[in-house]
């Protein structure tokens, strides 16, 4: 993705570093400093209608984003893909850095395509609407990263402009950015909240969403915890936005064994990474199997994804599926049943790495992108600034595919070890402390993996 040529913005107070936020102007180039990234804008822009999310989670999603409201399964042109990864980790640890990897895989269509990494980890962590208790007692910090007005709100119009370039807008991002940790009991974002005038319409019409947005910052900035919100929920909705919203995106979910994702994960929390990561206790919560999985239910119970998934497979949920576009029919608004509906997209990063190809061919034809095996390929001086600018946000985490410059198959499949193996390991790298909370946060989030696991997309 080509950034052009970058004019230095200067940082509100209080934009955090480590999640990088589009700067007022638009486009944002990211750089380092020890575990808070500054950024630049360029220029401004518009916002789309529809959108795509990849969630890894250690589990993720991706979706697909439209100037106009079209419907799945027509020209794709123009269109959006957010991509939401929830795979919290280390690459270098884990040496898996397939979830990461998506992202300069859809980086080499720059012509078509508008990559952005992470962004609404802005407000989860440092803004008015933070959920987040990892920043909540350092002030300096959330002001030092240069996203502490950041609110979902804002991220929202930043797409905008990151999509005004008429390209489809991918993102990859992480699920439990907008769910509240924990278990918390959800509520709609408070910049968020305009966009229920009418419930989701407006004398008979549907609302867009974004353009009824408003910038009105919280008053408690930085004065107390802003989570739980004194805000209305949705019904059954986990997260903090609307339905509406989520209705504009078309779904991916990429997961990863639990095994692999939660100690990677932990060792970015722990000496020496939690120097650079600046992320110094482990959160079981930012594990994120459990909001994935939610996610995942709430959205095919409202018919925003399946009934089918991407290998031509009806699923149940207890209600009826598929009625809805992705993208469309939100709040009662419905569509010819007729219309081709969005597929159920999951992918498991050990299948990935064991055909990258066949995976991303598959999975670039369930959402509408042409595939070509120049994608999985990056090695131009180009494509690393790129990586670069988009890695560099989160300092720590990422490292190898900052170096990488490709995405191959395995030599050979990953070796099975017994549970008793992977305690030992653990052992071995994090001490007898560091096992045992690795063995906990596992066993409570592999019920969730496998739940998803039944989904997933093969070649």
């Amino acid at each position: 993705m080509g950034f052009g040529r970058e004019a230095p913005v200067p940082s509100p107070p209080g934009v955090p570093i480590g999640h990088a936020e589009k700067g007022i102007g638009g486009k944002f180039r990211a750089r380092s400093s020890p575990s808070l990234v500054r950024l630049r804008a360029e220029r401004g822009g518009k916002l789309l209608r529809r959108g795509a999310f990849d969630i890894e989670a250690t589990a993720g999603v991706i979706g697909d984003w439209n100037p106009a409201q079209r419907r799945h399964g027509e020209e794709h042109a123009n269109s959006k893909i957010p991509c939401f990864s929830t795979q919290p980790g280390n690459d270098e640890e884990s040496k898996s850095i397939e979830s990461v990897l998506l992202l300069p895989v859809f980086m080499q269509r720059r012509d078509t395509l508008q990559c952005v990494h992470e962004p609404f980890g802005d407000a989860f962590y440092f803004g008015p609407e933070r959920m987040s208790r990892r920043y909540e007692g350092d002030e300096k910090a959330r002001v030092e990263s240069g996203f502490a007005h950041s609110t979902y709100q804002s991220i929202f119009e930043r797409l905008e402009r990151e999509a005004a370039e008429g390209k489809r807008l991918f993102i990859k991002d992480i699920i439990h950015y907008l769910v509240p940790p924990s278990g918390q009991p959800p509520s709609i974002a408070p910049s968020l909240l305009k966009i229920k005038r009418g419930v989701g319409t407006q004398d008979g019409n549907v609302v867009d969403p974004v353009s009824i947005l408003a910038a009105e910052p919280s008053s408690n900035v930085n004065k107390k915890t802003p989570y739980p919100y004194d805000t209305p929920a949705e019904v059954d909705n986990p997260t903090v936005v609307p339905a509406a919203m989520l209705g504009k995106f078309h779904f991916t979910f990429l997961i990863r064994d639990p095994h692999y994702s939660i100690p990677s994960y932990y060792r970015c929390t722990i000496p020496p990474l939690d120097a650079i990561t600046g992320f110094y206790d482990f959160y079981e919560s930012e594990a994120g199997y459990d909001e994935v999985r939610r996610v995942f239910d709430y959205l095919r119970k409202i018919r925003l994804v399946g009934p089918h998934d991407a290998n031509g497979n009806a699923t149940a949920t207890g209600a009826s599926n598929g009625v809805y576009v992705n993208g469309d029919g939100v709040n009662g608004s419905a569509v010819p049943a007729n219309t081709k509906r969005a597929e159920i997209c999951v992918i498991d990063a050990d299948d990935l790495l064991d055909d990258p190809a066949g995976i991303i061919k598959r999975y670039c034809k369930s959402v509408g992108i042409d595939y070509t095996p120049e994608m999985l390929t990056w090695n131009s001086e180009e494509d690393h600034e790129i990586a670069i600018e988009a890695f560099e946000k989160w300092r720590g985490f990422h490292e190898d595919a900052i170096h990488s410059i490709e995405l191959k198959a395995r030599n050979h499949q990953k070796a099975r070890k017994t549970e008793a193996e992977f305690d030992q390991e653990w052992r071995e790298k994090y001490g007898e402390k560091g096992a045992k909370i690795i063995r906990a946060a596992v066993d409570r989030n592999m019920a969730d993996y496998r739940y998803m696991k039944k989904f997933v997309m093969k070649a």
